[in-house]
C-alpha cells in the first residue's frame, strides 16, 4: 500500500472549471474538476456513487492523468479515493500528483494528497476481484470506506482480443461488487485504431457513463456518449493542458467541430481520416488558443 506522501506542493495557481456535477444527487465526490463542463447549452451528465464510469482514449490523450486529477479534486474535499495501477508506475504518479496541485494551498494540498491510496492491480485479470475485496470490502480491509476507486487500466499490458475480453470482464465484475457496496468506480480503459473502445462491446454496455477523451494534431476533446443520468454529449468539447501543472480545463471557444472522411486506399481498404478544430465564440475573439502548451 502506497498514499502520496503530502509535501507542500509550489508554483502557479490554475483555477479550475467544473467538467461533471453531481447536482441532482446527494454526492460527497463534488470534484471541481468533475462538475460542470458545457459545450454551448450541453452538460457533460453526472458523476454519482455507486455508479460504473468509464474513461477511454488513445495513448497521450492524458486520460490516466484526468483520473488522477479527479482523485486528487476528491481529496481535497475530504473524500478517499483508491487508485489501481496496472500500467503506470507508483513514483510517477505520485511525482505527478505534486505536480498537479502547484499553486493549492498547503492544507488544501495534504488533505488531497492524503485521500489517495495507491495499489498495484495483479497482473492476472482473475485475481482482480479478490484483490478489491482484499483492499476494500473486508471489515479489516485497509481501504475500506473509500468513495471512489479507480482502475488505470482495464487493460493493463494485455495485447490479445482473448485478454482483452477477459480484463473487460473481471473489471465489470470488480466493479459491480463495489457497486453494491456503495462505491463509484472509474474504469480507464484504450481504444482501438478506430477509435473504438477496446474490448468486447458487453464493456460499453455494463458500465452507467461512457467518457472519451481523444486527442488528434496536439487538440483534446471530451464527449460523453452514454450517460444513464442524463443526456449524452456528443459535440467535442475543447480541453487545455496547462504546461506548468498539467491540469485539464476547458478553454475559451465554444465547441469544437470535427470533420471525418473515408476513403479507400488500395491494398488497405477503407481508411478513416478525422480533423478537429476549436471555434471560437461567435462574435470574435483574439485568435486562437493554444489547446495543448508545452505538449
Amino acid at each position: 500500500m502506497s498514499v502520496i506522501s503530502a509535501k507542500d506542493p509550489a508554483g502557479s495557481s490554475l483555477h479550475l472549471p467544473h467538467i461533471v456535477r453531481a447536482s441532482n444527487h446527494a454526492l460527497a465526490l463534488a470534484s471541481p474538476t468533475l462538475a460542470r463542463l458545457e459545450s454551448s447549452r450541453e452538460r457533460i451528465g453526472e458523476l454519482v456513487p455507486r455508479a460504473i464510469h468509464l474513461l477511454a482514449g488513445p495513448p497521450g490523450s492524458r486520460k490516466s492523468g484526468l483520473a488522477l486529477q479527479l482523485a486528487l479534486d476528491y481529496g481535497v474535499a475530504g473524500n478517499r479515493t483508491l487508485l489501481l495501477l496496472s500500467e503506470e508506475d507508483p513514483g510517477r504518479v505520485t511525482e505527478r500528483s505534486h505536480r498537479m496541485l502547484a499553486g493549492r494551498g498547503g492544507a488544501a494540498a495534504r488533505r488531497a494528497l492524503s485521500s489517495v491510496a495507491l495499489e498495484v492491480a495483479p497482473h492476472d485479470p482473475a485475481l482482480l476481484g479478490r484483490h478489491v475485496e482484499q483492499l476494500v470490502l473486508r471489515p479489516a480491509s485497509p481501504h475500506r470506506g473509500i468513495n471512489l476507486l479507480i482502475l488505470d487500466s482495464i487493460q493493463g499490458g494485455s495485447v490479445s482480443a482473448g485478454a482483452d475480453a477477459a480484463a473487460c470482464r473481471a473489471a465489470v465484475d470488480a466493479a459491480r461488487r463495489l457497486q453494491l457496496a456503495g462505491i463509484a468506480t472509474l474504469l480507464v480503459g484504450h481504444v482501438t485504431k478506430q477509435n473504438a473502445v477496446r474490448g468486447p462491446r458487453s464493456l460499453e454496455h455494463a458500465v452507467d457513463v461512457v467518457l472519451h477523451l481523444d486527442c488528434r494534431g496536439g487538440r483534446r476533446t471530451l464527449t460523453v456518449t452514454k450517460n444513464r443520468f442524463g443526456p449524452a454529449v456528443l459535440r467535442p468539447v475543447p480541453l487545455a493542458i496547462d504546461p506548468v501543472t498539467t491540469r485539464l480545463s476547458l478553454v475559451s471557444h465554444a465547441t469544437a467541430q470535427v470533420a471525418t472522411v473515408r476513403a479507400f486506399v488500395p491494398g488497405s481498404g477503407f481508411v478513416e481520416l478525422q480533423a478537429a478544430a476549436s471555434l471560437p465564440p461567435s462574435g470574435g475573439g483574439r485568435g486562437a488558443f493554444a489547446l495543448c502548451r508545452g505538449v
